[in-house]
């Protein structure tokens, strides 16, 4: 396994103004105990609804399978005080698999507002066949290639190889994973036919947040099932 930790990139920041969003989880939820963040929760909140924004439709992660988000992310994804804001010291288990005969490198890409609001990038290499658990910094949202760039190369093999992030739906803390979890993004033979091309055999990168999703029936608070890698539903932690 080689780790090389690349030079953080800015991400644009989008600004939704006059929406009061709540959500627990991947599900909304409306609450008269909870204001709109304020702060670094707010900062973050703003990149999460950047993020979300880019989940479903045509040209989102996950496409026309996830069809229900479509049009519904404007809500943030429940970074609603400081207490919804990643662990300073906690950790996070990326774990990376590559189901094909040659080495290759997974692009990894994400938020920690610990260290500031710009996407932090990592390589990692990993063996032909093999699973590799990479621990990070906990984060508040991750994922692979980029968090906002659909069709952004996620994996390339040794051979040169490219493969593209559009079925890697990014996590979100206290919605797919928490602190001292895990998340999954996988290299394989797309054996579902995710992008509807009637190709079975080819290869295709795709995360947890992608399998939660299509099992939780898409827009809607979700719950474990895969084991420490699968998701979990968010709650409330007050501000």
């Amino acid at each position: 396994m080689t780790i090389a930790r690349l030079a953080a990139r800015p991400v644009t920041l989008l600004i939704v103004a006059g929406i009061a969003l709540y959500s627990t989880g991947c599900g909304i939820l409306g609450s008269s105990n909870v204001g709109e963040p304020t702060g670094l929760a707010a900062e973050v909140a703003l990149k999460a609804q950047q993020v979300a924004q880019v989940v479903g439709g045509p040209d989102g992660f996950g496409g026309p399978a996830l069809d229900d988000y479509y049009g519904h992310m404007a809500q943030h994804m429940g970074f609603h005080g400081s207490a919804y804001l990643a662990d300073p010291e906690g950790e996070l288990t990326f774990e990376l698999t590559n189901d094909t005969t040659l080495p290759c490198t997974f692009h990894l890409a994400y938020l920690n507002s610990g260290v500031g609001l710009d996407e932090v990038f990592e390589d990692v290499v990993v063996a032909p066949g093999e699973s590799v658990n990479v621990n990070l910094p906990c984060a508040e949202i991750i994922g692979v290639g980029s968090l906002t760039e659909v069709g952004a190369v996620a994996v390339e093999l040794e051979d040169g190889t490219p493969f593209d992030n559009s079925f890697c739906v990014p996590g979100f803390l206290n919605s797919d994973y928490a602190c001292g979890g895990g998340y999954a993004c996988t290299l394989a033979p797309d054996v579902d036919d995710l992008d509807q091309d009637g190709d079975t055999e080819e290869l295709i990168v795709f995360t947890t947040g992608l399998q939660t999703h299509l099992r939780a029936g898409g827009m809607m608070p979700h719950m474990g099932g895969g084991g420490p890698f699968g998701g979990m539903m968010g709650f409330w932690k007050g501000n």
